[in-house]
């Protein structure tokens, strides 16, 4: 994963470029923190080469957010596959995220 600070928009770029299970949380969890703990800023989240996120990736997300809502900032994601999206839309994540379209659109 990668992550890019942009000052004029104060947001952290951020690109999934791989699954978020059991195995990847922990190196989400870290990438979030040391962002969180240099800037205070909104997050995008670029999940274009997501193929896969199971509930581990998805509470995981949810934590994060609780932890950028604290200073009042926004998550937003884009790129998310239809069948990702399916999860997001059953587990009603897709109201707390600002959600950016899918891949298939």
């Amino acid at each position: 994963m990668k992550r890019k600070y942009q000052a004029d928009s104060n947001t952290w770029f951020v690109d999934v470029d791989n699954d978020l299970d059991l195995y990847n949380v922990p190196e989400l969890r870290q990438l979030f923190m040391n962002c969180i703990e240099e800037k205070e800023a909104d997050f995008l989240l670029d999940c274009t080469q997501m193929n896969f996120i199971d509930s581990t990736g998805l509470g995981e997300l949810a934590s994060i957010m609780k932890s950028v809502r604290e200073y009042n900032g926004t998550i937003t994601i884009r790129g998310l596959k239809k069948h990702i999206m399916k999860i997001f839309t059953l587990t009603g994540l897709n109201t707390i995220f600002n959600i950016e379209g899918d891949e298939n659109e």
